[in-house]
């Protein structure tokens, strides 16, 4: 609850169940194919999906009690706000605050995932797909767009920097397009490609 306003409980736990359906793609032998996640007396190891190196975090895991304290600092701080920068905040700042004061797991926090049996995308990830779904009313829909033909535009290129401002101006011209929808639903609303941690949108 934030400020009197509150989610209705089904509405949230269908919205879960429909992102959890989208998130577990139907792959023969997942658990040997994505991305690992394991627990033991060493701490915390995750292994990349397509390479054989390990992130191996040797020490304690966070307690729900400390990392509840820290949120709750957090929140206090952002209370005053309207609506409107708080799930923004919650969207773009919560996971950047967990990653630089929570110093137990530090930057692994974006890579905590959202579901240990099917461990290929994010806790954040998922939490955005349940924000956007929690509005549909229960009929949700893809709206896809693209601009093209992209390779031959950036063909033309004859220099480095005509490249760069080639793609430049495609991402522009795509972030005006996705900025109508980040306005009046949400950034949680693009699936693809992610908003989050885009310099761009940050500045919007």
């Amino acid at each position: 609850m934030i400020k009197g306003y509150t989610l209705d409980e089904n509405v949230h736990q269908v919205s879960d169940m429909i992102a959890s359906a989208a998130d577990r793609p139907p792959m023969p032998l997942y658990k040997e194919s994505m991305l690992k996640v394991d627990v033991n007396d060493m701490g915390l190891e995750i292994t990349h999906p397509i390479s054989p190196e390990s992130i191996n975090v040797k020490k304690e895991l966070p307690m729900s009690t400390e990392v509840h304290k820290l949120l709750k600092k957090w929140f206090n701080n952002i209370a005053h706000e309207s609506p409107k920068k708080i799930f923004l905040s919650l969207w773009r700042v919560l996971p950047q605050f967990l990653a630089e004061n929570e110093k137990k797991l530090g930057p692994i926090w974006h890579l905590v995932p959202a579901d240990t049996r099917t461990p290929d995308h994010s806790i954040w990830h998922h939490s955005s797909l349940v924000s956007a779904l929690s509005i549909c009313e229960g009929k949700p829909a893809f709206f896809i767009f693209s601009l093209a033909p992209v390779q031959g535009y950036i063909a033309e290129a004859r220099k480095t920097k005509d490249l760069w401002i080639g793609s430049m101006v495609l991402s522009y011209l795509s972030w005006l397009g996705m900025k109508v929808i980040a306005t009046d639903l949400g950034p949680d609303h693009i699936i693809y490609p992610s908003l989050r941690n885009q310099p761009i949108v940050d500045l919007w």
